[in-house]
């Protein structure tokens, strides 16, 4: 990303995890010019922070944990991947799937016996069903595997 954002065109380049980078200022990520950047536009359009963060859609993000026994951990990811829609999946963070609606991400947790499901959805509801949906999927992969 850092050698695309050296291009002659390029203004701003951002990863998913909010790193940015001002290629004509700093050709790395700098936390410090973002924020600087950051007040400058809002002194331009006389705007407040609270102003835009308040205009922000509302995240409804819900969690589970299911217990899942170790050396049952990669049944479950491996199976997860198999049955989820390429267009929508990504293994950076787990098992991440998302479309229009919202996303879920799975993850096995390395210390203790269990599998953790997050999910967001545009409301509370939504939410909490995608991460029951995914609850129940790795419970049947559980029992499957027992069967």
């Amino acid at each position: 990303m850092l050698e695309a954002a050296d291009l002659p065109k390029v203004r701003l380049a951002a990863n998913t995890s909010g790193g940015f980078v001002f290629p004509h200022f700093l050709p790395a990520f700098d936390a410090v010019a973002s924020l600087v950047r950051l007040l400058s536009l809002l002194a331009s359009e006389h705007e407040v922070l609270s102003r835009v963060v308040g205009r922000l859609p509302a995240t409804h993000i819900v969690r589970r944990d299911v217990p899942t026994p170790f050396e049952q951990k990669g049944l479950v990811m491996r199976t997860l991947v198999e049955q989820a829609d390429p267009a929508g999946l990504l293994l950076l963070d787990g098992v991440k799937t998302t479309d229009a609606e919202g996303w879920t991400l799975v993850l096995p947790d390395t210390e203790t016996p269990v599998t953790r499901v997050q999910a967001e959805g545009r409301t509370r509801a939504e939410a909490e069903q995608r991460a029951e949906r995914a609850a129940k999927e790795i419970e049947w992969i559980l029992a499957e595997a027992t069967a």
